[in-house]
């Protein structure tokens, strides 16, 4: 009962269960406690702290408190930075939930930062081509597409130029990612459908790229018709978003696809 670390756990612990069970003030109180705990017996950048103020931060960005939540998501970073390195692995959940907080206070450009650090950190602590890293970089072309996405096509100029800027390397990452997964996988891998369908979405919202778009749904359709064990639910699946994907483009071969997927 003397041991302060000790009694710190246990307040952080159901800090921790109260933010996730809804009570959020409660929880803020319990995890509070546990941080003027842990505060009195060590240091202010002690190694253990990270998690306890990264859930302090979740509270926080539930409570849409985003000035106390980002104070404590960057306390908690800074000392896996003293700890463990600049691109320490350890940080990339912290920088996710930043992620959020700037996107939740339209500090995209923030966010856009954050997101390329988290590349940045990947390419440093995981070998080149590895599965790992191909599925980061599918999430991070995933999350650049859609900012682009949110930039009118006829903004401003500077606006215009970053909107081109996202998409062209949100393509590169999935066209790395592609590689690097055949590479390892062969050409007719199941790992690649999710790559192939970010491609066809961030084609369709950069607009102009028609063919692109159809050629990403039907090497998804390539991959589904070449497994050992052909799925019926998931062939009709690849035709119909190939169908789908004609009717957007005005591709007049929708309609030999949506029968395709009527007769798989």
């Amino acid at each position: 009962p003397e041991d302060p670390i000790y009694l710190a756990k246990q307040l952080a612990n159901v800090g921790i269960f109260q933010t996730y069970a809804g009570d959020l003030t409660a929880g803020d109180e319990s995890l509070r406690a546990a941080l003027a705990r842990f505060n009195r017996a060590q240091g202010l950048f002690d190694p253990r702290l990270p998690q306890l103020l990264s859930a302090i931060g979740i509270n926080g960005f539930l409570r849409e408190a985003y000035d106390t939540a980002e104070d404590h998501f960057r306390w908690s970073q800074n000392i896996q930075h003293r700890s463990y390195g600049l691109f320490a692995a350890e940080q990339t959940t912290n920088l996710n939930w930043l992620t959020r907080i700037y996107l939740s206070t339209g500090q995209t450009d923030a966010a856009d930062i954050a997101q390329r650090y988290v590349l940045s950190i990947a390419e440093q602590a995981l070998p080149a081509g590895s599965p790992a890293l191909s599925e980061i970089k599918i999430g991070i072309a995933s999350y650049l597409g859609q900012r682009a996405k949110t930039i009118p096509p006829f903004a401003e100029d500077l606006d215009r130029l970053l909107r081109q800027t996202l998409f062209t390397d949100s393509i590169v990452l999935l066209d790395q990612a592609i590689l690097e997964i055949t590479a390892v996988e062969g050409p007719y891998s199941v790992k690649l459908i999710d790559a192939l369908k970010t491609k066809a979405r961030v084609y369709s919202w950069r607009g102009r790229s028609n063919r692109l778009q159809e050629q990403a749904l039907e090497q998804i359709l390539t991959v589904v018709q070449n497994q050992a064990e052909v799925n019926a639910e998931t062939l009709t699946n690849a035709w119909l978003a190939l169908a789908d994907g004609y009717i957007l483009t005005g591709n007049r071969n929708a309609l030999t696809a949506y029968r395709s997927a009527w007769i798989a």
